[in-house]
């Protein structure tokens, strides 16, 4: 059971409106589709799962951008261990 801090339409609104932004952002530092898309999921499922209070879609978008870095920097540290 996920409780959403933010309204249904405001994260229709992050995810149409950044969703391809976050893709980017992710293949940047994976160089890989798949993981890419793998990522941005993992971010809007961080974004229902927060307990944060947004103020704003800035905030929102900020918090999107920022754990998309994290997951991105996160497989890639994976990555590397496993080699």
């Amino acid at each position: 059971i996920i409780i959403m801090k933010i309204s249904e339409k405001q994260f229709d609104y992050a995810y149409k409106e950044y969703a391809k932004e976050l893709l980017y952002i992710a293949y940047g530092y994976t160089k890989n589709k798949e993981d890419s898309i793998d990522i941005m999921q993992n971010a809007y499922v961080a974004l229902l799962e927060s307990n944060k209070k947004f103020e704003s879609n800035e905030h929102i978008k900020y918090f999107l951008i920022r754990v998309t870095i994290n997951e991105s920097l996160d497989l890639l540290k994976s990555a590397n261990k496993k080699k």
